[in-house]
C-alpha cells in the first residue's frame, strides 16, 4: 500500500539513501524515493491518510462502500461481515470501484462462502488455485483473527492487502 501514495516533491529529498553494489570499488549513487516507504515512521498514518480522502472525495458514488472504509480498515487490512452472500458481493463491487479512484486494488479476497468466492474469482483471491468444487475453504489470518471457511451466521468478507494498479 505505501508504494501507492506518493511524496510530495518538496519532501521527497527526505527519502534519500546512498546505494553501492556490494563489492564494487565505484562511488555509491544517491537515490530519492517518491512514494512511501515501508518501515518509515509516517507512512502507515499518511496511507491512511490517503485512503480516507479517497472514500470522502467519492461519497457521493459509494456512500456504503466510504462507511466501510472508515469503519472496517486498519492500514492495508479490511476485515468486514454480512448479512447475505449478495451484500457481500455488492460491497466488494462498491469498495473496488471506489477505492481504484484513488489508486488503490484490493486483491486477495476470501470469504467463508464458496458462492462469494466463486463471485470474488475475477478480484483476485486469496488462494487463486483453489478448487471450489473439491477443495477446502483456506484459512486465512488477519490481524490476529482467522477465518477458517466454516460457515458462521453472518458471512465474512475478509481483504488483507492493498496493491498498486499497474
Amino acid at each position: 500500500m505505501f508504494h501507492q501514495v506518493q511524496v510530495p516533491e518538496g519532501d521527497q529529498s527526505a527519502y534519500r539513501f546512498v546505494y553501492r553494489t556490494p563489492g564494487s570499488s565505484t562511488s555509491p549513487l544517491t537515490y530519492q524515493m517518491t512514494v512511501h516507504v515501508f518501515g518509515s515512521i509516517s507512512s502507515p498514518t499518511t496511507c491512511i491518510y490517503a485512503l480516507n480522502r479517497t472514500a470522502d472525495d467519492h461519497r457521493d458514488q459509494f456512500p456504503e462502500a466510504a462507511d466501510s472504509v472508515r469503519r472496517a480498515f486498519y492500514v492495508e487490512n479490511y476485515l468486514d461481515s454480512f448479512d447475505s452472500e449478495d451484500g457481500v458481493v455488492k460491497r466488494a463491487r462498491q469498495m473496488k470501484n471506489l477505492l481504484q479512484l484513488g489508486g488503490f486494488n484490493l486483491t486477495k479476497w476470501t470469504s467463508s462462502s464458496r458462492n462469494v468466492m466463486a463471485a470474488l474469482r475475477e478480484f483476485g483471491l486469496a488462494t487463486p488455485t483453489l478448487n471450489l468444487d473439491l477443495n477446502k475453504l483456506p484459512v486465512e489470518r488477519t490481524l490476529g483473527m482467522m477465518c477458517d471457511g466454516s460457515p458462521t451466521y453472518r458471512e465474512t468478507l475478509i481483504l488483507y492487502m492493498l496493491q498498486a494498479i499497474v
